[in-house]
């Protein structure tokens, strides 16, 4: 007598744990925004969704065969014949499929804030280098700018000020397009304003 009465509440206790599990299934069909991390994770196989344990919702671990078999028992066929364990493994699929989707969602959304941060993070770095050239641009200036006065300085002698006169004319030959280039057609030509007007 005992044994039977343990046999029946194990039993009643596994009908119970299965209308757990098929309430949680209809909950994350009906809300997906219910669907909690266990649960999502248990979705992706049979087996996996037997193992699910929830303290919250009264689910413990069940064997695949006991599911099966309490699942052909309580779950009735309906009009289109389908029985108790494809009943219940059809939610397990369909809930499968919309966090699936709901994942995918979820990562084209990081690739998108992860390519903007990537694109902010990369125009900041171009930002700061524009800011060091035009800094180095005023240095560099600045130190040809009093090289061209000391040059004009009447205390040097006279090798030492041919000497600065030629490194300033060479330097200002080959980098004076650089300080002050004109506007270019693109291909990076000088335009020239060519003057049609004869000479009176």
């Amino acid at each position: 007598m005992a044994n039977k009465l343990g046999a029946y509440k194990k039993k009643k206790a596994n009908i119970d744990n299965l209308l757990e599990r098929e309430k949680l299934l209809l909950r994350g069909l009906e809300n997906p925004k219910n669907i909690t991390r266990s649960l999502s994770d248990s979705l992706i196989g049979q087996k996996k969704f037997a193992n699910l344990k929830d303290e919250k919702n009264n689910i413990t671990p069940l064997s695949l065969n006991t599911i099966k078999s309490i699942s052909e028992e309580i779950f009735s066929k309906g009009e289109d014949g389908v029985d108790g364990f494809e009943y219940i493994d059809g939610l397990r699929k369909k809930l499968c499929k919309l966090t699936d989707n709901k994942k995918s969602d979820r990562s084209n959304k990081n690739n998108l804030a992860n390519k903007k941060r990537a694109n902010d993070e990369l125009m900041n770095k171009l930002h700061q280098v524009e800011l060091l050239n035009i800094q180095r641009s005023k240095a560099y200036l600045d130190l040809f700018q009093r090289l061209r006065m000391l040059s004009k300085e009447r205390n040097i002698d006279d090798m030492t000020l041919l000497k600065l006169n030629n490194i300033l004319e060479d330097h200002t030959i080959l980098y004076c397009h650089l300080l002050s280039p004109g506007p270019t057609d693109g291909t990076g030509t000088i335009l020239r304003i060519i003057d049609n007007k004869k000479d009176e």
